[in-house]
Order: structure tokens, then C-alpha cells, then sequence
């Protein structure tokens, strides 16, 4: 856990990763329990928030600024198009909002895993790492533990089941029909389309506007959804 310039500095199990407009690359580095900054031109890396002064960071669930919040194994970060950060805290089971003066605070979820929709912060999440955010400033999270897709719509006072649900499995459908087996990460594209890394089933799955569930890349045709491989091809094989 050391700060510093290009290769002097050291991480521990970086995950996600978020680009701000002014060049600056974000980390959520589960090991350290932080938030590092890097600036591209320079090569500097900085403890945004979280973190502490160990030699390995420090946990917690702590809301404060910068390097005075605590997070637990934080996964996935993004940015919004206002330069709001937020952050999937894995370990914490809880969505977390860094603002424009590094101020922390939780947003939905708390410490206590389960699989509650509902008001923000009654709602609850398990092991969450994906997070992405579309035009309309609708959260999306990969609750991986729980096999869904969880949506806290903008304003980001509900939760709500968007896709999946408790239950792991491998169909395309809409919405909670469909089924997941440990969605792990999640990006929006321009058109407000979700795409998943659904690791249990080692598929790629595409989420549209209207909730439809559909498959695009992995072996589809196996009896066996834990199938692996490395071949190349053309979607479905």
C-alpha cells in the first residue's frame, strides 16, 4: 500500500476502474479497503478515499471525507457525467456516493448481507461488485451473491430487482424471469443497454431498456453452464 509515482507505487487486488474527464484513472482496490487516484500525465498515485494510513489499509463503514471514510473490499467504481462517484463496497453489502469534495456517504445496503428491495437504505444487497450508470442516472449493480441486477433509480431513494433474482440459473428471459448464476460486471452502453459478465455460467449477457435478458457470447449449447473455454468464434458456440 504505498503512494507515489509510476512504478514506485504499489496496489493491493485493484478491481474496478472509472476515467474521469480530466484524465484522472480511479481504482477500487479491494486489498487496501481505498479508492486511488492516478493521474495519467504524471504517473502520481494518490489515496482518494478510504484506505488509512496502514500498512494494508483499514476497514470499516464509516461515512467522513476522503481518507477518513472507511470501506471494506470496495469492487466496482463509477463516474457520472456530473463527476459523481459510486462505488459498489463489496465486503460492506452497500452502495456507496463520493461527491465533488471527497465527501463518502452510503447511499443503499448495510453491513448485513441479504436480499431486500425496497427504500434505499432498508434495502439489502450480497457481495455487490459490478456498478454502472446510464443516461438517465439510473444505478445498475451486479449483486453477484444474490444472481441479479439491482437498480437504484435516480434519486436513489428505492431498490429495486431489475433482472434475475435469488435463485442461480442460466435462461434468457425478461426481467426476474431470467436467471444468472454470479454476475460479476456490468457497463451501460449510450443506448441505456446493460452488458453482464455473468462468471458462473462464463456467458456474456445483454440487459436492453425493456428488460430483455438475452445471451451473446458463450457456449450456450452446453449441458453444463460452468462449461469453459477459450475459443474463438462468432457469439454462440
Amino acid at each position: 500500500y504505498v503512494n507515489g509515482v509510476g512504478l514506485s507505487a504499489q496496489f493491493n487486488t485493484p478491481y474496478g476502474l472509472a476515467l474521469d474527464t480530466s484524465g484522472n484513472l480511479y481504482v477500487a482496490e479491494r486489498g487496501n479497503h481505498a479508492i486511488r487516484r492516478i493521474v495519467l500525465a504524471s504517473g502520481a498515485v494518490t489515496t482518494f478515499a478510504g484506505g488509512g494510513i496502514t500498512s494494508s489499509g483499514q476497514s470499516g463503514l464509516n461515512d467522513a471525507q476522503g481518507t477518513s471514510a472507511r470501506f471494506n473490499q470496495p469492487s466496482g467504481i463509477v463516474i457520472s457525467s456530473t463527476g459523481i462517484f459510486y462505488v459498489a463496497d463489496t465486503n460492506n453489502n452497500a452502495i456507496r456516493r463520493i461527491d465533488a469534495g471527497i465527501n463518502v456517504t452510503t447511499i443503499a445496503g448495510a453491513q448485513s448481507p441479504g436480499y431486500i428491495d425496497g427504500s434505499a437504505l432498508t434495502a439489502r444487497f450480497n457481495g455487490p461488485i459490478g456498478i454502472s450508470i446510464d443516461n438517465n442516472n439510473n444505478l445498475y449493480v451486479a449483486d453477484t451473491n444474490n444472481n441479479s441486477i439491482r437498480q437504484i433509480p435516480s434519486g436513489f431513494t428505492s431498490v429495486v430487482t431489475f433482472a434475475g433474482g435469488i435463485i442461480a440459473g442460466n435462461n434468457d428471459g425478461n426481467g426476474t424471469f431470467a436467471t444468472f448464476n454470479r454476475p460479476y460486471n456490468i457497463v451501460c452502453d449510450k443506448y441505456n443497454n446493460l452488458f453482464v459478465t455473468d462468471l458462473g455460467n462464463n456467458f456474456i449477457r445483454q440487459i436492453t431498456p425493456e428488460k430483455n435478458v438475452v445471451t451473446i457470447g458463450g457456449n450456450i449449447g452446453s449441458t453444463d453452464p460452468s462449461n469453459r473455454g477459450s475459443v474463438d468464434a462468432t457469439g454462440l458456440v
